[in-house]
This record gives C-alpha cells, sequence and structure tokens, in this order.
C-alpha cells in the first residue's frame, strides 16, 4: 500500500511538472494571398496573461514563401520591430513583454500576412521552459557593419526542431539591427536579415529543417553562423525549450469564423465580423478583377450586428491611406438597411480595381458574401 501510494505522489508530480498551453484561438483561418486576410484576437483572452508567457501560432503552410504578421488593432503597428513581417514555418513563440501586453489586453492582436492557415493560437507560462546557456562573452558590432562575430558549430550542438535561441543584449541604440547568416553570409531567414532590435532579448525560433543543418554542418573554416549587425552588444547566446499540454478544456477559446469554398461569380463567402470601431477591412486582390467588363456589378450581402447604432459600409482603393474608391480623399460611407448594398464597375472604378484590388470597411455587420454578378441587358 505504501509503495501504491508513493507511486502515485510521483505521478501526479510528474504530470504537474508539465505546464498548461491554454487555446486562445481554434482555426482553421485561411491567410490567403497578397496580404489581403487577417484575423483579430479579442481582448478578453490575454486578459489572464501576465509578462514573460509564451503565446504560440500553430500553422500550416501553402508555400516556403509563406510570411505572417503581429499587428496592433489600433493602428496596425506591430507589437514588435521583429514581428512586422516573419517566415511561417513551424510553431511561431513569442514571450509577451510588459509593453506587448499592455496592448494585446486593451486592443488584441491583428494575425495576418499570406500563403498560410492558422491552426490554433495558445499560451502558456514561462515556467514551461528550460533555457540553457550555449555561448557567453563581449561582442560589439559597430555602427557600420563593420564587424561580425563567427559562431562555432559547436554552440549549436543539440538543438532541435522548435527551440528558440535567445540573443542577450546590452547597450542596444536607437538604430540597433542584426543578422544571421550562413557561410556564404546569406541570412538565414527574412527576420533575421537587417532586424532592427529593440530591448534586450531577441527570440528567434528554429522553424526549417535547413536552417537547422545549417547551425549544426561547419564550413570549410569550421565556421557555421556568422552574427553581424550594429549599435548593440551581445553578452550571450541560450536555448530555450518547451515542452507542455495542452488543455483540452477550449470552452472560453475564440473561433474563427467558419469558412467556405466560394461559388462561381464569389470573391468572398463566410462570416466576416465589422465591428463598432472600423478595425476590420476586407482586402480584395486585383486578380478576380482582370476579365471583368462594365456589363457586372459588386453585390455585397451582410447581416446587421443588434448591438451597433449606425451601421456604415464604405468601398475604398487599395493604395496609399485607402481613399474612396470614387476619387474622394474620406470613405463615403454608406448607412446599412440590411439590404444588399451594390457598387456599379463603371470605367474609372474598374480601372482602379484592376490595378490595385478594393478594401470593403465598415461597421456594425456581418460580412456573408461578396459577389460579381453581370448586369442584366
Amino acid at each position: 500500500m505504501k509503495r501504491l501510494t508513493t507511486l502515485l505522489l510521483l505521478t501526479v508530480c510528474v504530470l504537474s511538472a508539465a505546464a498548461i498551453e491554454k487555446t486562445i484561438l481554434i482555426g482553421p483561418k485561411t491567410i490567403g494571398k497578397g496580404w489581403k486576410d487577417n484575423i483579430v484576437i479579442q481582448p478578453e483572452q490575454f486578459q489572464k496573461a501576465v509578462e514573460g508567457d509564451i503565446m504560440t501560432l500553430y500553422t500550416i503552410p501553402a508555400r516556403g514563401t509563406a510570411q505572417a504578421a503581429f499587428q496592433s488593432p489600433k493602428d496596425w503597428q506591430p507589437i514588435a520591430p521583429q514581428y512586422a513581417y516573419f517566415s511561417v514555418k513551424a510553431p511561431v513563440r513569442v514571450t509577451l513583454t510588459g509593453d506587448m501586453l499592455a496592448g494585446l489586453k486593451q486592443y488584441g492582436l491583428c494575425i495576418g500576412g499570406h500563403d498560410y492557415q492558422i491552426v490554433r493560437v495558445t499560451l502558456m507560462p514561462a515556467t514551461d521552459m528550460t533555457e540553457t546557456e550555449v555561448w557567453k562573452g563581449s561582442f560589439t558590432a559597430a555602427s557600420n557593419w563593420s564587424r561580425n562575430l563567427d559562431l562555432q558549430r559547436s554552440v549549436f550542438q543539440g538543438i532541435r526542431m522548435g527551440d528558440a535561441l535567445c540573443f542577450h543584449f546590452s547597450e542596444v541604440g536607437a538604430d540597433a539591427a542584426f543578422k544571421l547568416a550562413d557561410t556564404k553570409w546569406e541570412a538565414l531567414r527574412s527576420d533575421v536579415n537587417g532586424t532592427r532590435l529593440s530591448g534586450d532579448k531577441f527570440l528567434w525560433t528554429i522553424s526549417d529543417q535547413m536552417q537547422l543543418v545549417k547551425l549544426q554542418l561547419a564550413g570549410a573554416d569550421g565556421v557555421v553562423t556568422h552574427l553581424g549587425g550594429k549599435d548593440f552588444t551581445l553578452n550571450r547566446i541560450t536555448v530555450i525549450r518547451y515542452a507542455s499540454e495542452l488543455d483540452p478544456d477550449e470552452s472560453t477559446a475564440q473561433h474563427a469564423p467558419r469558412e467556405y469554398a466560394l461559388h462561381p461569380g464569389e470573391l468572398f463567402r463566410g462570416e466576416k465580423a465589422f465591428p463598432a470601431d472600423y478595425s476590420q477591412n476586407l482586402r480584395l486582390t486585383a486578380a478576380p478583377f482582370q476579365e471583368l467588363t462594365t456589363d457586372y456589378t459588386l453585390v455585397v450581402s451582410y447581416r446587421l450586428m443588434p448591438d451597433v447604432e449606425g451601421p456604415v459600409l464604405g468601398f475604398r482603393e487599395q493604395r496609399g491611406s485607402w481613399p474612396d474608391i470614387s476619387g474622394a480623399k474620406e470613405t463615403q460611407w454608406r448607412p446599412l438597411n440590411g439590404r444588399t448594398v451594390v457598387l456599379p464597375l463603371d470605367e474609372q472604378t474598374l480601372d482602379k480595381v484592376k490595378t490595385k484590388g478594393l478594401v470593403i470597411s465598415g461597421r456594425g455587420f456581418i460580412l456573408n458574401k461578396v459577389m460579381v454578378v453581370k448586369t442584366p441587358k
């Protein structure tokens, strides 16, 4: 009996040692071509998060060139310089800073990009992480990119897919930037190619087998990785490894809108919310407009949100500050009453949408369908 009790206690200890990874967004959410798609994770999903927690984006890339972006729905600026755009190849992990959390708790998070599908987004505590130091020293980058640090392959022995390299800096200047390159001085990935630095840490997740091979194999001179940049001092490199159990309770998670297959003539079909704060837009690329003539009309179907007063919809050009499709500098908002909204495709409008595409903006409605129909003679 004593042995059984001991085994039970050991089992409880083992189970409790693994931190819980909480799902905050459930997909699928397709992020298509041309930087036109995005989804906003609502602020309430971040209310219990604390500084140091780890947010993970799980995806299925549609192309090897797939990229994502983490932006604030307030002003569409990246939550940190390195997240303006980054490659999508494996789970993307972000250690949340105090500055990030302040914006996430107030405005939420917009995830955009191109050519991938979001499977889920999770949060887990920093306790679910081991950190091992693999390099320690003092390397100061010159202001003109003239100095580089050569890292031997021994630094990266034992790392594996999903691990993250954490670079610890001091004396970070206002224009600080850094680069990780292979033996041919080619950047290992776009988000470490002259990346702007803010703060004293930069986290880089190993998300591609080729990156791992380059880190672990030496060139002819015994050097596998070059680290360069400007206006910073590198003090340490650590390897961060994650291990967690996915929480089966998804009752509080936000669900991505259901996705539908497009029917002939449809440019969008689904359920996209346009809340009261004008934070959402639907961007349509120029591709589906190329074969259209002035015989066609754009038709928008939607349903009204019951709790938003004064719902409106506008059509905007996808250039500059997104002027109205009519050419007016300010958006010409159309009041919504539940009836479909039509946009005649005259020669001027066709020229604009065939060149740059179209943006649908507004507030107070759920967008269901955008299609083009041929106008009866």
